[in-house]
């Protein structure tokens, strides 16, 4: 039903179908679906109302940070403001956990951030394969931050990151020229300089978004 809503399947400001066209649709039992509307309503995708139904509700009052309305954006296509502003929320926090990951290192976040990095070395020439290990690498950067507030935004950021690679993957950077910046936030985390972080990160995502704005102008940004 997520997918139905974020696909556009059911439009926004529509009313779902009634109660026993889903239970026929979806298979499931009453109390099955009651439970479905009450967590879609939770993240804000639907609201009901007596006497006009369950409808569903505008974009900006959908809980986009909710690990499971990331993912089902992830599934579908979407517009090129989207991925614009994913990256905006990036650039609002990736830099900065780069600069805390490299204030006080430990040996064993160095290491686990070393192997993400060799991991997209051995992958540069399957994209997917890429893909997972350069997630594995942000990942390992978060962890680096030995920060718990900072570690529970967890599944959220990963989420973001998910569809953040998902929209870019018509426009990604090179793996070769990808690789040499992930190598310098890397070398700045291992030589414990903050400021040479967060600018290795800031550059990184720069290019991100000006290989999605060269992706536009040649017509070939194309949301997967």
């Amino acid at each position: 039903m997520g997918l139905h809503i974020v696909a556009g399947d059911w439009g926004i400001g529509s009313v779902i179908p009634q109660e026993i066209d889903l239970l026929e649709q979806f298979g499931i039992s009453r109390p099955t679906l009651r439970e479905a509307l009450r967590v879609l309503s939770s993240k804000g995708l639907i609201a009901s109302k007596q006497r006009v139904g369950t409808t569903v509700q505008p974009l900006n009052r959908w809980n986009l940070l909710d690990p499971d309305v990331l993912r089902w954006l992830a599934s579908t296509e979407l517009n090129l403001d989207i991925a614009h502003e994913l990256l905006v929320f990036r650039r609002m926090i990736e830099p900065q956990v780069a600069r805390l990951a490299a204030m006080d290192p430990t040996a064993e976040a160095i290491s686990t951030l070393r192997n993400a990095f060799l991991q997209m070395q051995a992958a540069q020439a399957d994209k997917i394969a890429y893909y997972h290990a350069d997630r594995v690498f942000h990942d390992a950067l978060f962890a680096a931050t030995s920060n718990r507030f900072i570690g529970s935004l967890g599944q959220t950021v990963l989420a973001v990151l998910d569809l953040s690679f998902s929209l870019q993957s018509k426009s990604v950077i090179d793996p070769m020229i990808g690789l040499r910046m992930h190598e310098n936030v890397l070398r700045a985390v291992e030589s414990r300089s903050a400021d040479d972080a967060e600018l290795a990160m800031l550059a990184l995502l720069k290019k991100a978004e000006d290989e999605m704005n060269a992706a536009r102008r040649n017509n070939q940004f194309v949301p997967s």
